[in-house]
């Protein structure tokens, strides 16, 4: 006999005050840790769920959502020379990243050939399928969105056949439904009705798997080491997929970017709601977030942002390159990236307010 359903919980809130939320802490995973857990996998014989693969949590994440942040999962994934993962497909895209070693992902009927510190993207329930045909071990960082979808009780594992999906000659922009483009409209010229018809056949952004080369975008990101500690940015390649024009993101949620720090440089402290992961691959420096300094070194991992956590990052003598994933997609799409670029300054509402403007192109035209 079924069950009947749960009863609700009033909770009062008449004074809706300021939820008392304090972002996590900073977190460091070291080199050395990393190294260790890939030897540790490295040596484990081959896995009954055909991936050799351990979770990077927080702390404070719940044991019941390993996430680096809330909604980001990180994921430490090793194949030895000659090894193929299983195939997989899950809900939610996931962002790819070559830390040591190359190799091949195959998404459906595509194949990606990436070199160490190259990015590629997934699409969600994608079948895919990681190669190493070298003589060295590969070693990939994985983020997904995993963490967030545990919390939403939707975590789903599709059809992990890469022959199920193909990506040449798909029909997604054809046969689209007539009827979802009807529009009728209401005295607020703001406000419309759409039909069920649109609900259930929306106009597509078709995810393809997409690949950056790191050498490639060098040639765009290397010139900007001209610009100097006179630039109120930050020297930053964001690596944007063409069918999310609105979030210029990686992924619908994802945004990973290359970023670079020139030598001595230290960024000024800002906030954002965004959460941001960070990969040192250049040199070393430090960051303060939410007020807790942090050393760090080449091939090191950290939680460089916080949501809402005050933080900046100084390079030491070397210049710095870092590999970073955001949310903040993610909080594009929820209307709720709030960016403070200077503390100074009222912060805005990204996507909504007006946009902040740098000094680049002055700078770019007194060096031509």
């Amino acid at each position: 006999m079924s069950q009947g359903p749960v009863s609700a919980r009033f909770v009062d809130d008449f004074d809706t005050p300021q939820p008392n939320i304090k972002p996590w802490p900073a977190l460091l995973v070291k080199r050395a840790e990393i190294e260790a857990q890939v030897e540790r996998l490295a040596s484990l014989p081959w896995p009954a769920g055909g991936r050799r693969r351990v979770l990077i949590s927080h702390p404070d994440a719940p044991d019941a959502a390993p996430g680096f942040t809330p909604s980001v999962r990180v994921a430490l994934e090793v194949l030895l020379p000659g090894e193929r993962s299983a195939p997989i497909a899950h809900l939610g895209a996931a962002v790819g990243f070559c830390i040591r070693g190359t190799g091949q992902a195959m998404v459906a009927d595509r194949q990606l050939d990436f070199d160490l510190h190259d990015v590629w993207s997934i699409p969600s329930l994608a079948p895919y399928q990681h190669i190493n045909d070298s003589d060295d071990i590969q070693v990939r960082l994985m983020y997904t969105h995993e963490a967030l979808l545990d919390q939403m009780r939707v975590p789903l594992i599709g059809d992990g056949d890469l022959s199920s999906m193909t990506f040449e000659g798909s029909p997604w922009t054809e046969f689209r439904d007539p009827l979802a483009d009807e529009v009728f409209t209401l005295s607020d010229p703001a406000a419309t009705v759409r039909s069920y018809e649109a609900l259930v056949d929306p106009r597509l952004s078709a995810q393809t798997p997409a690949l950056w080369k790191l050498a490639e975008v060098r040639r765009w990101l290397d010139p900007q080491d001209s610009l100097g500690d006179a630039y109120s940015g930050r020297m930053v390649a964001l690596l944007s997929h063409t069918s999310n024009e609105r979030t210029l993101s990686t992924t619908p949620t994802l945004s990973a970017m290359y970023g670079a720090i020139p030598p001595n440089v230290s960024h000024k402290p800002h906030l954002h709601t965004a959460t941001s992961i960070v990969y040192h691959f250049g040199g070393g420096g430090h960051s303060v977030i939410g007020g807790r300094k942090v050393t760090w070194e080449t091939g090191d991992l950290m939680l460089g942002a916080p949501g809402m956590a005050v933080h900046f990052h100084a390079c030491g003598p070397i210049a710095d390159l870092a590999m970073v994933v955001q949310d903040n997609a993610l909080h594009l799409a929820m209307d709720t990236e709030i960016w403070q670029e200077d503390l100074r300054e009222t912060p805005i509402l990204i996507g909504s307010h007006a946009g902040y403007r740098t000094n680049r192109a002055s700078l770019e035209a007194n060096l031509a």
